[in-house]
């Protein structure tokens, strides 16, 4: 069994509040959730408007196929939510 973990550090240019940022993420988080069968929660950098730092886990017995989710996470991020940018990217198997 292998656990895969993704780190998304994200931009969110045109928030103005928090109130905002939490407009833009949860959607986007129940999204993913729904779709992915993963965990996701915002991790870090919960009091800045502008960025924040998500993270997903992921539980499989193989860790090609870990990979393959978390990528595809990451690629449908970016095509569906063109509002939102991503900074960085860490995928971790363990």
């Amino acid at each position: 069994m292998a656990v895969g973990l993704l780190t998304l550090k994200i931009y969110l240019p045109y928030v103005h509040s928090l109130k905002e940022k939490r407009h833009s993420l949860l959607p986007l988080q129940n999204r993913i959730r729904k779709k992915y069968n993963v965990s996701i929660a915002e991790t870090d950098a919960q009091d800045a408007w502008h960025s924040s730092i998500l993270t997903c886990a992921v539980v499989n017995s193989q860790a090609a196929a870990i990979q393959a989710i978390l990528q595809q996470m990451v690629t449908d991020i970016e095509q569906e939510n063109p509002e939102i940018i991503i900074e960085s990217e860490v995928i971790e198997i363990l």
